[in-house]
């Protein structure tokens, strides 16, 4: 049977479709390039012999995973036959056609300069006659002849060397846009399929040929808009959803409708993994067996949670007070405490063991070696994965084009308009001004991927920050800047004194620290609501073994020292309120003012507390970074 062959060039054929699709980064924050896929749908009209027919489409992505190639759309008039897709190894045609006009056009432009050069010598050669031409040889009548076709030579002359010069400038020009061409096109196009059609009628079929390209990758960025009515903040904000899009697969993807997709091209082709048997080893260190019976007996009886400021129990915590006072070493300080380590001669219990079996215990020589098998070590995850069943699929209305060149290009998802809620926020020990935090309910259907953030306020770029997951109804936060029109002042002194000696007692030296923090309000109208963040040293943050005679007194607001973590008090009659902001129900030092402020109010914020600690013992304040 013969076969009838066919060859399609693909660049002269329009892409249907495209849909990208997530790509995954590494714990660097990076995307694997070969990861990056896409989806690319392909339409090709093409006229069918009766009998079997071979279409060659070449100029393919050379990214195309060869094993990802389907071919649909044939109709019943049609049948698959066999569909082959291979990746040439010599160089791009396109390419080659860019070299090629590149070098016909410098031959062009060798003729023009050639040709202007024997312009140049014509006229050289015309001004060389007329200098040997003398008048006992020549009549006034020819002088006059020669000096007019001298003129008239000269002018053609003239005309035809500034004719060449711009025909070499244009040469040149063209050049240069064929020069531009190369550099900007970014990956190769030799991929090619072979598909095998038989038909009993022939015919024109519209054959759809989908496969998966690599070197494509796509991520969210968000523009927020927000504006201010009468020197306040809008209660909507503007945001413009769009999807930055790079490609180098080789394939121009003009005029094509695009897909974003959430999903990857992969995601479940790894199967559902297989956990491992864990099982627990005994190690046996090689420490004395007197300092490991000690060990377990501190372990068996461990000390009373030290007593919180405000008579809270509190978590031990990296210290905020440092004390540079030495202190005896304990079996504690000598031996390691990690609670999964054993030691040689004795097997640690917890601290629930029966009291009638610890002299049993203790009289015991050797411990008993349970025989278990040895783990596969157990690598802590570096990264933080999240999951959802779902994906989405965001179809851009507007049909776009994205060249494969390697650069980032933006296309409009949707405009939203979300409902905001502006507050103002202030660390007057940090930096003394007020920011405009401003927190964003996702109103819309759309689920907003994580992604960079630019704000403006009033079309003025302010920053640009990142966000979450953030599902449908969900709120994220962003700052608007500081507000100019709240001043701030911050003031913090202390002073020490030495208590009286007493011979029957420890001397100490007391430390009172006094803060201030002054705020005035510019506005013409009232600010509802200010938050003022600060804090103080806490009983939680000091070093093991100073809990008893290094003390800290909160003295001012007394409603602060005697409020439970969390609970909002009044601070005296102008509406002042303040609360210590706690961690897992805990307080550790630091709480925040809320305050409310009339036009041109100003108020201050007092707070005064002490440290006391015996003489001979050096401190200092010390930040703890969270």
């Amino acid at each position: 049977m013969t076969t009838a062959t066919l060859s399609v060039q693909a660049h002269g054929h329009p892409i249907k479709s495209v849909t990208v699709f997530k790509s995954l980064k590494n714990a660097f924050g990076q995307a694997n390039t070969a990861a990056q896929k896409a989806e690319v749908t392909r339409t090709f009209s093409v006229d069918l012999q009766a009998g079997q027919n071979e279409v060659n489409i070449t100029g393919l992505s050379s990214r195309i995973d060869t094993r990802s190639v389907r071919v649909s759309g044939l109709g019943d008039n049609a049948t698959l036959f066999d569909v082959m897709c291979t990746v040439s190894e010599e160089a791009n045609i396109a390419d080659a056609d860019i070299s090629q006009t590149v070098r016909s056009l410098q031959t062009k432009r060798t003729l023009l300069e050639e040709e202007r050069s024997v312009r140049d010598r014509e006229a050289e050669l015309l001004m060389l006659y007329g200098r040997t031409l003398q008048g006992d040889h020549i009549s006034p009548a020819q002088m006059t002849a020669f000096l007019d076709n001298f003129l008239e030579r000269g002018q053609k002359n003239l005309e035809a060397k500034s004719e060449l010069t711009e025909r070499i400038a244009d040469v040149d020009r063209q050049i240069q846009e064929e020069k531009k061409k190369a550099p900007s096109k970014v990956g190769q196009a030799n991929g090619q399929v072979a598909v095998v059609i038989s038909s009993e009628a022939g015919g024109r079929v519209d054959l759809t040929l989908t496969y998966i390209v690599s070197h494509a990758t796509w991520e969210p960025i968000y523009d927020l808009f927000a504006t201010t009515d009468k020197g306040a903040p809008a209660p909507s904000v503007g945001l413009h959803y769009r999807a930055r899009i790079c490609q180098s697969t080789g394939e121009d993807w003009a005029d094509t409708k695009l897909v974003l997709s959430t999903a990857t091209s992969d995601s479940i082709s790894d199967g559902i993994p297989s956990l491992d048997t864990l099982s627990i080893k005994v190690v046996l260190d090689q420490y004395p067996k007197v300092a490991a019976r000690q060990m377990v007996q501190q372990r068996a009886a461990p000390p009373p949670p030290p007593e919180g400021l405000f008579g809270q129990s509190v978590r031990p915590q990296q210290p905020q007070v440092q004390a540079f006072r030495s202190i005896r070493s304990t079996a504690l300080n000598q031996f390691p405490t990690n609670q999964f380590q054993t030691y040689d001669h004795t097997v640690p219990r917890t601290a629930t063991t029966d009291p009638a079996h610890e002299d049993e215990d203790e009289d015991e020589d050797e411990a008993e070696l349970i025989d278990v098998p040895e783990p596969a070590p157990l690598s802590e995850p570096s990264t933080t994965v999240s999951a959802s069943p779902f994906s989405m699929l965001y179809k851009v209305d507007r049909s776009a084009t994205i060249p494969s060149d390697g650069k980032a290009h933006q296309v409009l998802i949707a405009s939203l308009t979300f409902d905001a809620c502006v507050s103002r926020i202030a660390v007057p020990r940090k930096k003394p001004v007020a920011y405009l935090k401003c927190r964003v309910k996702n109103t819309s259907d759309y689920r907003l991927l994580p992604g960079s953030v630019r704000v403006f306020l009033d079309e003025g770029y302010v920053s640009t920050t990142s966000i979450a997951d953030v599902n449908a109804g969900d709120s994220f936060d962003c700052l608007l800047g500081v507000d100019t029109s709240i001043h701030l002042s911050y003031r913090r002194s202390s002073s020490t004194v030495k208590e009286a000696r007493n011979a029957f007692s420890e001397q100490f030296k007391i430390t009172s620290y006094f803060v201030e923090t002054v705020i005035r309000n510019k506005h013409r109208s009232q600010i509802s609501e200010l938050i003022v963040r600060d804090a103080v040293p806490h009983a939680s943050s000091l070093l093991a073994g100073l809990d008893g005679k290094v003390r800290i007194v909160l003295r001012e607001p007394v409603a602060l020292a005697e409020a439970k973590p969390g609970e909002l008090t009044n601070v005296g009659d102008k509406g002042l309120k303040v609360r210590w902001v706690s961690k897992d129900h805990q307080v550790e030092g630091e709480y925040a003012w809320e305050c409310k402020l009339d036009a041109s109010e100003e108020i201050k914020l007092v707070v005064k507390y002490e440290v006391k600690a015996p003489v001979d013992i050096m401190w200092q304040e010390s930040v703890v970074s969270s």
